[in-house]
């Protein structure tokens, strides 16, 4: 076989390699941005920075952890954090369908969330919350195992 069969075979398996892939590109049906309004979420995102610099103005931030062992995720305020309301999400990275929210119940100085029902792997908790005047924003990341 001389090296013009070559070039030939190897130009032809690219060509099918890339026809492979295009094909698999336009077959895929479940993609999706993984926020909904992602633009307008980069636009406002000066304000996102203003809220994490409050939070990171606390003397005494809530603190989210997760239990393995009773498969929750217990967050503690603290006594006087004088949070009105505000909500948590629970964000899985890899599936936008899996998301849900629990709101804020800050009046015991902690609240338990039982996540047995979620999916194992990456989560990520943001919390969002609004005190007298000011809003702020925490997230975490935690692994359900």
């Amino acid at each position: 076989m001389n090296w013009g069969y070559k070039i030939a075979i190897v130009f032809i398996g690219f060509v099918v390699f890339i026809a492979g892939m295009v094909t698999i590109c336009f077959r895929q049906k479940d993609i999706h941005l993984v926020e909904k309004q992602y633009y307008e979420k980069e636009i406002a995102y000066q304000d996102q920075i203003d809220i994490q610099t409050n939070t990171a103005s606390l003397e005494h931030p809530p603190v989210i952890r997760y239990h393995p062992d009773n498969q929750t995720v217990k967050v503690e305020y603290s006594q006087n954090s004088g949070i009105q309301n505000g909500s948590i999400l629970f964000f899985r990275p890899s599936a936008a369908s899996k998301d849900f929210v629990v709101n804020v119940n800050a009046a015991n100085g902690s609240q338990t969330i039982p996540v047995g029902h979620l999916q194992k792997g990456l989560w990520r908790v943001k919390m969002e919350w609004v005190d007298t005047s000011r809003k702020f924003y925490l997230e975490e990341k935690i692994v359900v195992l």
